[in-house]
């Protein structure tokens, strides 16, 4: 065997050479030459002796870095991006290895801290340094502290802020790169990738749920200002067949991409345990639900949705609101009745339940309008939640609006109200009227 400060030949039969590398990287020259008579076989080739180096962790950081939550309600914890392969090969795809989502607000500048794995481990104080190549910014050359066989690449800041407005990097590609001639030349050692979520400003939501994020990153990308980002928003919730999806996948490489619904279609079996289960919007972004009930959520799931969604960008001025039948005009009202329904005739309810004209026998539920991935959800509610944005109402869990006020909402959603009359006779029969178009019969409550 021949040895140099850069490794070991080791000469074998055959075509074949193997050459252990040690700590000192150089450039080896091997000379081919006659056993016998010694004379060179063909010119000297120079080999450059390097040390195997790949990315091992990435941890996010910054004035306005906002930790992601997992659609579970966990935090995204640190470090953000990880190979946990064995043996470790560099990427973040395998079973085991995370690359989490991270958010910053707008014009904001990134923060990061790294490890790479090296191979052979290099004695201390070696000059090694190590920058990344990112989209439109990058992270500064630095020299790199040698521990366990690891690169350990400081703190650093982006060169540059990102942009004004919100935007999603799917993902944001770091090109790793290591220098061992003092940054004269620099070879590329692997990439490193993470979902950015980028927010108009500072999020005002309470939990920024990774579906919440991804929701207005992917739609307002590019937008502006908060009323471009609500427009723009606003358009994956019109339709709304299929319903507004979950995120593709989460951190853990996890498939999603579930098309989120509102209660079930009439004809589902499951439809009444939706009431007791799939109220809230924690429950209707829980992936780990049974196929029946996962992503389904009720109208005040829905609000919530919506609401958080423009909160997690930063906008304010939302608010979810309660509607029902005002008591306060028909005291003994109950049921909205959502559209479509028929009325027969001109209804035969007694004289003393007007405007109460309808029996009960005779309003029926016509094929109505769809909801978020359902083609014909349940008709009729005591209750419905909405949201009101700058003065117009927008109602998720049908896709519809914004309407002007009060009244467009009403008449663009219900066909008409049920009561409980008190008869003359003591007894009380269920009635119905049809919706008044001239008047506001329902009452709007803030939440």
């Amino acid at each position: 065997p021949a040895t140099s400060p850069q490794g070991t030949l080791s000469p074998t039969t055959g075509p074949s050479t193997t050459f252990t590398p040690s700590s000192t990287p150089g450039t080896l020259t091997i000379t081919a030459q006659d056993a016998t008579a010694g004379s060179p076989l063909a010119t000297s080739v120079p080999i450059a002796v390097e040390h195997e180096i790949k990315p091992f962790e990435v941890t996010f950081s910054g004035v306005s870095y906002h930790e992601v939550k997992d659609d579970l309600g966990a935090g995204y914890a640190a470090p953000h991006w990880q190979d946990n392969s064995s043996p470790p090969n560099g990427t973040g795809t395998d079973a085991g290895d995370h690359r989490f989502p991270i958010s910053f607000t707008a014009g904001s500048k990134i923060s990061l801290s790294a490890k790479l794995r090296i191979t052979p481990t290099p004695a201390n104080g070696t000059d090694i340094r190590v920058r990344a190549l990112g989209p439109g910014f990058d992270f500064p050359a630095q020299v790199a502290t040698i521990s366990n066989g690891q690169l350990l690449y400081p703190l650093a800041e982006a060169t540059a802020t990102l942009g004004t407005g919100v935007g999603f990097l799917n993902p944001m590609v770091l090109n790793w790169q290591v220098s061992t001639d003092g940054g004269s030349t620099w070879r590329s050692v692997g990439q490193t990738g993470n979902r950015v979520y980028i927010t108009l400003s500072d999020p005002l939501a309470t939990t920024l749920y990774e579906t919440i994020l991804d929701i207005g990153a992917r739609n307002a990308a590019g937008a502006a200002t908060a009323a471009s980002a609500v427009t723009a928003i606003w358009a994956d919730f019109l339709g709304p067949i299929p319903g507004v999806q979950r995120k593709v996948r989460d951190g853990f490489n996890q498939n999603d991409s579930v098309a989120m619904r509102y209660w079930l279609d009439t004809s589902d079996t499951n439809l009444a345990a939706v009431s007791g289960t799939c109220q809230l919007l924690s429950a209707m972004l829980d992936p780990t639900r049974e196929a029946a009930f996962n992503g389904v959520g009720t109208c005040v799931a829905w609000s919530m949705l919506f609401d958080a969604v423009l909160k997690a960008q930063g906008i304010s001025g939302s608010e979810r609101y309660q509607v029902r039948a005002n008591t306060a005009i028909y005291p003994n009202a109950s049921l909205m009745l959502v559209k479509n329904w028929t009325f027969s005739g001109t209804g035969t309810a007694p004289a003393e339940c007007a405007p109460f004209n309808y029996l009960a026998s005779e309003i029926a539920d016509a094929p109505g309008a769809p909801g978020q991935g359902i083609g014909n959800p349940p008709p009729a509610f005591f209750n419905h939640f909405i949201v009101k944005y700058d003065g117009k109402w927008y109602d998720p869990s049908y896709g519809s609006g914004p309407y002007a006020n009060d009244s467009a909402w009403e008449n663009a959603s219900l066909d008409g109200l049920t009561a409980v009359c008190e008869t003359s006779g003591g007894g009380q029969i269920n009635v119905a009227k049809k919706n008044n178009t001239s008047t506001v019969e329902t009452s709007f409550e803030a939440q």
